[in-house]
């Protein structure tokens, strides 16, 4: 017979560590790269690494081929209060794609891409579709392309509204290289891979 999962006391979890688990926790079930995190929680990555590793010997998050994910038990123990600066999402674009196949050709196309003064930040998927999200390398600026059936939407999280002018442009240029994805032609990488 295996053993019982016991949590861990959260008032006993390391800062890095309880910040690692908000964050993940209000991302949930979105899968967030090492970078993202790093970005949005401005840690060294040293520091963020060893949390990471102490969460993962706890069971309380998962690693996956895109980033991080919090577990159920991490869920559990992530903090709840609203984080300072928190900001809805703001719709800013929203299209139809000519079919789900020009929707899955996109999102391939697009996922762990840079652009623009955007790095790749993470995705989840669930049964509705997917939502692929970058964020500024300061962290503070988040632009989610959501593909749901053959609907693709955008929104923008920032913290003040002196930042939207940066994620307007951002915005139009995801759907100009999603157009160019499902037309046929690779839309051209402006960095590498940001995992």
């Amino acid at each position: 017979m295996g053993e019982a999962f016991v949590l861990p006391d959260p008032d006993r979890l390391p800062g890095h560590d309880q910040d690692v688990l908000r964050l993940l926790g209000e991302e949930a079930p979105a899968e967030v790269t090492f970078q993202g995190l790093r970005r949005r929680l401005g840690i060294h990555q040293e520091s963020l690494a060893r949390a990471l590793r102490r969460l993962e010997d706890d069971e309380l998050i998962v690693r996956t081929e895109e980033g991080y994910r919090i577990r159920t038990q991490g869920l559990a123990l992530a903090p709840r209060e609203e984080p300072p600066g928190a900001v809805a999402a703001l719709p800013l674009l929203r299209t139809v794609l000519p079919g789900r196949e020009a929707a899955r050709r996109a999102t391939e196309a697009l996922r762990q891409r840079w652009f623009s003064n955007l790095r790749w930040y993470g995705q989840s998927q669930d049964a509705a579709g997917a939502t692929l999200s970058w964020t500024t390398v300061d962290g503070e600026v988040r632009l989610d392309a959501r593909f749901e059936g053959i609907f693709l939407s955008i929104d923008v999280r920032v913290p003040h509204p002196d930042r939207l002018p940066e994620a307007v442009p951002a915005a139009h240029r995801l759907l100009s290289m999603a157009a160019q994805a499902y037309l046929g032609s690779e839309p051209p990488a402006l960095a590498g891979p940001d995992t």
